[in-house]
């Protein structure tokens, strides 16, 4: 589970910094022909691992805060096409309908205790 973490914070890492200079990457699961810059890429890396198969992922709850600052950046910049993009993961992440873990079988919690279940192996 550790690793899906890691894997998730690799991509925020990269979206919290300069759109320029995001490292290359590679799209997980890239169906359309649209060429798309490394940033785009790792947006949509990230959404891909947090709502895959529409399952619920512990890490999503951490990732949330920081998309949330995402947004409010996005926002600054007036830039709506990535702030509707932001809206429309966060509704994703929390639309998930299954909210047991699928790595470890345990029931995600809501928003008490939840250092016990990350902490925890």
């Amino acid at each position: 589970m550790r690793q899906t973490f890691r894997i998730i914070e690799d991509y925020l890492v990269i979206l919290m910094g300069e759109r320029e200079k995001a490292p290359e990457t590679f799209k997980l699961r890239r169906l359309e022909n649209v060429p798309k810059t490394n940033y785009e890429l790792a947006f949509d890396n990230l959404c891909e691992n947090l709502w895959h198969q529409m399952s619920f992922y512990p890490a999503t709850w951490l990732a949330l805060p920081y998309l949330a600052r995402l947004m409010e950046g996005w926002e600054r910049e007036k830039d709506l096409g990535w702030v509707f993009q932001g809206i429309m993961a966060a509704g994703s992440f929390l639309a998930t309908d299954v909210y047991v873990c699928p790595e470890c079988g345990k029931k995600a919690p809501v928003l008490t205790g939840m250092e016990g279940y990350y902490l925890a192996e």
